[in-house]
Order: C-alpha cells, then structure tokens, then sequence
C-alpha cells in the first residue's frame, strides 16, 4: 500500500477482528517511502490460534485487503518447544494497492 501517511491496519481470524493484547501485536513498518509492511505476531502460538487470517489496511487512498492465508495445526513438539514458529500453508499478497 503506498500513502505517505501510515495505514489504520486490522487483522481478522475468520471474520473477527484480532484485538492487539500481550499475545498479539501487529507491527506497521515503513520500508521505503510511502510503502509500508504491516506484520501479526502471536506470542506463545497454540491450536486455539490455528485458522485463516486476512489483513485489511485503509490510507488516505482507501481500502487494501490481503489475501487470506491459514495458520496450521502446531504439532504437539511444536507446541512445547520454545522458539519454534507455526507453519503458514498460504503465503500473504495484496489484493489491491494504492499509489500516490
């Protein structure tokens, strides 16, 4: 999404919204001017987190949703080992974008 202004970002798992709290956070950084990566990390994933999750993203131009992508089931090793991150079945790509 290209805005020189930084986008009011929401992620939805299913058609809820994510609500930002000491598991999850989403992170928006720029990364050249007016283009900026938006990122959901979930502390300490669990199966409660498995499911699709799509970002949707306004700016000044208007409104960006992503592709969905699936979080997978975490295998019970994964689980408990610290460290180890869920595996994505999808990968994320824009749908739309806007350009100044």
């Amino acid at each position: 999404m290209q805005s020189k202004f930084e986008p009011k970002c929401t992620w939805f798992k299913e058609s809820e919204a994510v609500k930002e709290d000491s598991r999850h956070t989403v992170k928006v950084t720029q990364v050249k001017d007016g283009e900026y990566a938006v990122q959901l990390e979930i502390e300490k994933c669990s199966k409660e987190d498995k499911g699709t999750y799509k970002l949707v993203a306004k700016n000044d131009k208007g409104e960006a949703t992503s592709q969905t992508i699936e979080l997978k089931d975490i295998p019970e090793e994964e689980e408990k080992s610290k460290g180890e991150k869920p595996k994505i079945s999808k990968g994320l790509k824009s749908q739309v974008s806007f350009q100044i």
